[in-house]
């Protein structure tokens, strides 16, 4: 099973939206992201694409779950994931921009809502036609 064009397309706009950020951030020397922030992004990116894959392996060990069939109609999806966390990344930086004491916190719920993204657009959007 060859997903990994399916983490590649999460990966290069994710780069660009979240690398253009970083790096504007650090040019305007704002101290807004916390040092285990800088690889966080990639999470959801692998939640998305490990997904499947574990549902397909879990029916080795006889665990029968029904996984969304994707087809390659839905290769837009990896990048909605992207946008749409990147997204709730620019709020997290506006919350922590007004209430700096509260920036770590606010961190923290952005990441897990980056993987409540991924896990959601996985189940819940629908299977396109080819």
């Amino acid at each position: 099973m060859s997903s990994l064009p399916i983490l590649g397309l999460y990966v290069v706009p994710a780069i660009l939206l979240f690398g253009g950020t970083i790096m504007i951030l650090r040019i305007t020397k704002t101290t807004l992201i916390l040092p285990f922030e800088y690889g966080t992004w990639l999470l959801p990116g692998f939640v998305y694409w490990l997904i499947p894959i574990v549902i397909y392996e879990l029916r080795w060990y006889g665990i029968g779950l029904e996984g969304p069939s994707k087809t390659l109609a839905n290769l837009f999806e990896p990048v909605l994931v992207a946008v749409v966390y990147w997204v709730v990344f620019i709020a997290r930086l506006a919350v922590a921009k007004s209430r700096p004491e509260i920036n770590q916190r606010a961190a923290l719920y952005c990441i897990g809502a980056g993987i409540a993204i991924a896990v959601a657009i996985t189940f819940l959007l629908p299977v396109l036609a080819e």
